[in-house]
């Protein structure tokens, strides 16, 4: 059975984000879907604990997009 993502507001509990635009130029292809990952440093001050992040296209992990890219949020 496979799964099914659905759009929502929620950041905290989004576990993809989908690249709308890509101003700066930054590793990630727009119209793409990425998992989101948490780092493991463990910070009472931010949803499951760590900081998100995605893999991009160069395979480095990536915290500008969240600042850098309109996205769209997706959890299972």
């Amino acid at each position: 059975m496979k799964a099914t993502v659905t759009l929502t507001k929620n950041e905290d509990e989004a576990q993809f984000v989908r690249i709308m635009s890509n101003p700066q130029n930054d590793a990630v292809t727009v119209g793409k879907m990425y998992p989101i990952k948490r780092s493991k440093v463990v910070n009472a001050s931010l949803p499951d604990g760590g900081e998100p992040y995605i893999i991009d296209d160069n395979g480095n992990e990536n915290v500008g997009v969240f600042w850098t890219c309109k996205m769209s949020f997706y959890a299972l």
